[in-house]
């Protein structure tokens, strides 16, 4: 979806020649292919295996130009082989302890029935500091589930840099390098604390998600009105559900605590959500004492809706856990947006930002003071959306179009699929025609991009950037 009001800008490049797309890129020719199997044909999977065991820079450019030779140059060829890699070690059922990326002592759960031969779905646990852990609820329904609790997570909240999110993304890797995992089947869930930062790394980094779970967790940010509808845009495509208890909310009465805070916080998104059209469900629970209580969602939301809640859990059933849970999210993602505060956080899917044009927004730098008889929250809305970096993408048939505001540059990285190859392309940046031909895939960059990330499905096989001047470059 392009965002209305983002201006546009054109990037322009006409790749004349094969050469300048991609056989640069491709790595050495004539190097000597030594592995064979009994027919002396080379054998692929042996190369792969060795390929991504971990081997050094110099080692794994020669690697590249064995695997290139084997297939013939055929990125088709290469993806099929990397699907059918196996690369773990069994693993037995229960609870494991592993550092991965920067996370000492990190728990994991390894369901019944793991098998390394067969991709399995993940979830990353973001929970408090107390030893409570998954509320046995949550880990019924994530019984089947490779889940991932890391202990030493500090805490992300609005004002984190965006590093916090890579964070999040290296464990992620971390963990494709030591279990099969379904890429598209990755969720997110935090309880308590854990879940306000649940919150804010869903909203910087939903491209890596199927779904989203938050217990008891609460959507924190300054100039509520002004922040929300701008970052809930980020889970357009995201299903989240949101499951807390209710706390008595006596009318007349000075509310306070963590709880209430929650709990407001909740019903605001999701009234915010309703009207939006966004994929959240939700499930109150009674807390002690709160049966026959005003609740007051009408003073929170402006809504006439709400009022009491007797017992038991009001808005989504177990079904909307049980559909959430067996969602998954296509690795190509045809459309992709987002609104971010640094670069970090500036990677939907396919597309991702460089450099910011301007000083990286640090901290709460913002006291919005509306003239008399001005709406404080419209101004800063407004503000906030001048300040805020954004990327959009579309691609319909063999046409892409992208947007940006505050980017030096931007990458494309296309995988396998998201167009023909084998067809012309059109590019649109910022609305211009700034592309028309064909765009070459290389073997080097379906390898390098699926070792970064250590994911194989949607690997990019081309990668452009596109400056603010509308030159286009491979890399």
């Amino acid at each position: 979806m392009l965002s209305p009001g983002v201006g546009m800008l054109a990037v322009a490049v006409v790749f004349a020649t094969v050469p300048v797309c991609v056989r640069a890129q491709d790595v050495v020719e004539g190097v000597s292919v030594e592995r064979a199997d009994g027919d002396g044909e080379v054998d692929l999977q042996s190369l792969l295996k060795e390929y991504f065991s971990g081997v050094d820079v110099a080692e794994s450019v020669r690697l590249e130009g064995e695997i290139h030779a084997a297939v013939k140059g055929s990125v088709s060829d290469v993806l099929d082989a990397m699907l059918r890699m196996v690369l773990w070690e069994p693993v037995s059922p229960g609870l494991h302890t592993f550092d991965f990326a920067g996370f000492p002592d990190c728990v994991v759960h390894v369901p019944e029935g793991y098998d390394p031969k067969v991709p399995h779905p993940v979830t990353i646990a973001i929970l408090p500091a107390d030893p409570g852990g998954v509320s046995p609820h949550a880990m019924r329904e994530l019984a089947s589930h490779i889940v991932c609790m890391p202990r030493s997570f500090d805490r992300v909240t609005f004002h984190s840099r965006g590093d916090r999110v890579e964070e999040i993304r290296a464990l992620l890797a971390a963990l494709r390098r030591r279990f099969s995992v379904d890429g598209e089947r990755v969720y997110l869930y935090g309880r308590g604390v854990g879940g306000d930062s649940a919150w804010m790394v869903s909203l910087f980094a939903a491209d890596l998600f199927a779904g989203v779970w938050v217990d008891e967790g609460a959507l924190s940010v300054p100039y509520r009105r002004a922040w929300q509808p701008l970052l809930l845009e980020n889970l357009r495509r995201t299903p989240v559900h949101l499951r807390w208890t209710n706390v008595a909310m006596p009318v007349g009465e000075v509310l306070s605590g963590r709880a209430v805070g929650v709990s407001l916080a909740n019903w605001s998104v999701v009234d915010m959500a309703e009207r939006m059209g966004l994929m959240l469900t939700w499930c109150v629970r009674d807390g002690a004492g709160v049966a026959g209580d005003s609740v007051a969602r009408d003073s929170v939301t402006g809504d006439s809706e709400g009022g009491d809640v007797g017992a038991g859990d009001v808005g989504a059933s177990e079904s909307d856990i049980d559909v959430l849970l067996n969602g998954r999210r296509s690795v190509l993602g045809s459309e992709v947006s987002r609104w971010f505060r640094d670069v970090e956080q500036g990677r939907c899917g396919w597309l991702r930002a460089g450099a910011m044009r301007e000083p990286e927004w640090v901290g709460d730098q913002v006291d919005v003071l509306a003239g008399r008889g001005g709406d404080r929250y419209e101004v800063a809305r407004v503000l906030f959306r001048e300040r805020m970096g954004y990327l959009s993408g579309r691609i319909v048939g063999q046409r892409i179009e992208v947007e940006s505001r505050r980017c030096e540059f931007v990458e494309l990285h296309l995988p396998f699929g998201s167009v023909d190859f084998s067809k012309p392309v059109t590019i649109y940046y910022h609305g211009k025609r700034r592309f028309g031909g064909r765009l070459m895939p290389t073997v080097r960059t379906v390898l390098r991009s699926a070792r970064e990330a250590w994911a194989f499905e949607g690997a990019a096989c081309v990668r452009l950037r596109m400056g603010r001047r509308g030159r286009v470059v491979p890399f």
